[in-house]
């Protein structure tokens, strides 16, 4: 630049700075050294450009995993169950002789009924629960199928089997059956089967290994509404719709009655096995025989029943910390110390870990990507303050003070970053997902929509600003230490 464009220049800055006013003449000065340096500024506005969707992507991919985190813990949580404490049972057991010269442990027996896994269930750390619970029950209106293995033995066959001739002599000779007994001869002659009440349709085992199917109607929705067999319904002549009245089989507890609505009839695909139980009374074999009658969980809960027999009954925690803050919980509820929380966290691990590892990684990226590009951006701007010397002194020379040339460089700055935000902001939700699918080592790109709140948008707007300030900074320095003389005086 010559000393005719020098004062040509001068002359046309200072006309426009008198007609248009300081603040719009600064903004505007600003506007047209963005064009007058194209070379460096396509520059610096690719780094830019990379910087802000990089960081867009970063925190669309956390965002992204948080989300898919928090989704699993709504959908699933932590599985957990209570079982007993076989570690710690032995302080509960009593030793005594076996009469055979030897001593042999007995354990009181410990029952958590069906009423107090309800009452645990009732607690902020569960998000959810899947509950089976069986219970015999009794109908002076239905006519059961001929007695087949799929029933339990009655008091007849007991007698049969172990030889006795009365209940006392079978006592005597098996005292492990006294309390099986009692419930034999407390069950009323029109008991017919069991109640299946499940609190989801995921439970039916048998019907989920295709064991059992429906032939006709639908699952129970609501309570209130029975599956029955094909056998049963055509034994009494029963079809969809029908209305069917039972009771629970206690004689000396059981004096109310239940009307069920037949929605659903199914058959059986292999030959029927009873359910068995373990020694602490809870169901093993989840099969429901041709006399059975299956129905929701609220139904069998409802209906009262005297003798109801929890089977797989699991909670879902709402987190990782949550199983021992439930426990604690339990123990204030009387859970006894001979039982234990067993629950799953390998499940749960093995799904967030991966979505926490893909978060960690995009963080980790961002930042260095973040840092690298603030870095090379001071690096242009020393240059860029250097190159443009000459015109930073001619401006203060025709009388533009320090803090409107540093705002000059500020406009500048913050235009180039809100363009590139512009860009860079879509672009970076728009990769964020195949770059997510990748990370997490699936074929296809994450399926989930990437929600911004307010605070994320706000992060990446203070992550254009800093960069715009930083990118700024060099020459606001170098404006603040120089006068307009000596910078003229070093470029003659």
């Amino acid at each position: 630049m010559n000393n005719s464009q020098i004062t040509t220049y001068s002359l046309l800055l200072i006309n426009y700075y008198l007609k248009r006013g300081k603040a719009m003449f600064i903004y505007a000065n600003a506007l047209k050294n963005l064009l007058r340096n194209k070379g460096r500024n396509i520059l610096v506005s690719v780094i830019l450009l990379v910087v802000m969707t990089v960081t867009t992507i970063s925190l669309a991919i956390g965002a992204m995993s948080d989300s898919m985190i928090e989704g699993f813990a709504d959908s699933f949580g932590v599985e957990a169950t209570i079982l007993p404490d076989w570690a710690n049972a032995m302080k509960w057991a009593t030793v005594a002789d076996d009469g055979q010269g030897g001593m042999t442990s007995n354990f009181e027996t410990v029952e958590i009924p069906v009423e107090q896994y309800v009452a645990f269930a009732d607690s902020k750390y569960v998000m959810d629960t899947l509950f089976l619970a069986t219970a015999q029950y009794a109908s002076d209106a239905l006519k059961p199928l001929e007695l087949s293995s799929e029933q339990e033995v009655d008091l007849d066959g007991l007698l049969s089997i172990y030889g006795a001739a009365t209940v006392e002599e079978l006592i005597e000779k098996n005292s492990w059956l006294a309390e099986h007994i009692e419930e034999l001869l407390d069950t009323k002659p029109t008991a017919i089967g069991r109640l299946w009440g499940y609190s989801n349709a995921s439970l039916m085992n048998d019907f989920r290994r295709n064991e059992k199917r429906l032939s006709a109607g639908r699952m129970f929705e609501n309570p209130g509404e029975v599956l029955i067999s094909e056998e049963l319904a055509e034994l009494n002549n029963l079809k969809l719709g029908d209305k069917i009245t039972i009771s629970g089989s206690s004689v000396t507890h059981d004096s109310g009655t239940v009307d069920l609505t037949v929605v659903g009839i199914f058959e059986s695909l292999k030959d029927n096995v009873t359910h068995t139980q373990t020694g602490s009374g809870m169901a093993t074999e989840i099969t429901a025989g041709k006399n059975d009658l299956i129905v929701s969980f609220d139904t069998i809960h409802a209906a009262d029943f005297h003798r109801v027999t929890p089977g797989e009954m699991t909670y879902f925690l709402t987190d990782p910390e949550a199983p021992a803050l439930f426990l604690q919980e339990l123990r204030e509820k009387g859970l006894h110390e001979m039982f234990k929380l067993d629950y799953d966290l390998e499940s749960y691990t093995a799904i967030v870990e991966p979505m926490r590892d893909m978060s960690g990684v995009a963080m980790t990226f961002g930042i260095v990507i973040l840092v690298t590009g603030a870095a090379i951006l001071v690096f242009l701007s020393v240059i860029n303050i250097r190159e443009r010397k000459y015109e930073v002194g001619v401006l203060r020379a025709i009388g533009m003070k320090k803090h409107q040339l540093a705002r000059g460089m500020v406009y500048e700055a913050l235009s180039l970053v809100t363009i590139c935000t512009l860009i860079g902001l879509p672009l970076g939700i728009l990769l964020a997902k195949p770059i997510a699918g990748v990370l997490l080592d699936t074929s296809e790109s994450v399926n989930m929509a990437v929600s911004f709140n307010a605070g994320i948008l706000s992060l990446i707007v203070a992550v254009a600003i800093a960069l715009g300030v930083l990118s700024s900074l060099i020459g606001i320095l170098y404006i603040t230490k120089y006068e307009p003389m000596k910078i003229l005086q070093e470029r003659n």
